[in-house]
């Protein structure tokens, strides 16, 4: 029987460049799960940590793929269409958001299909904060 899955989590951390132009970024952050996220796939704790390669174009669009490691298992994922980043209010901050399509998964979420939106900040210090919605479903 297929489970769907719903969370929100959000998550911190740096933004790293690849390259001297900033074309090419590296992304690493982490989060505390909420207690109610099933412990199976939260296995040993409740964290999670992102790492994801992030490719940016001269017009403020992006693509991206990366991992989310849980305790009971992982999470690949790649962007759906471009995502977008661009200027705020706060000319220290900018502002984003992506649409990723689950692209497969390790120990719980072996089989696992579905989507996870990302809205995200990006500082002046690079510190990045992510909010991301995930609707998952689990063979």
């Amino acid at each position: 029987m297929t489970r769907e899955i719903r969370f929100q989590i959000e998550l911190t951390g740096k933004a790293s460049p690849e390259d001297a132009m900033g074309e090419r970024m590296n992304i690493e952050t982490s989060a505390v799960l909420p207690p109610d996220f099933d412990p199976a796939l939260a296995g040993d704790g409740l964290k999670v940590s992102c790492e994801a390669q992030v490719a940016n174009d001269e017009f403020g669009g992006f693509s991206e793929s990366g991992t989310l490691a849980f305790g009971g298992g992982t999470l690949s994922y790649e962007s759906v269409r471009e995502g977008y980043l661009g200027e705020t209010a706060d000319p220290r901050t900018q502002l984003g958001h992506v649409v990723f399509q689950v692209t497969g998964g390790t120990g719980g979420f072996t089989g696992a299909s579905g989507f996870i939106v990302s809205a995200f900040t990006v500082n002046e210090d690079a510190q990045v904060r992510d909010s991301q919605s995930a609707v998952l479903f689990l063979p």
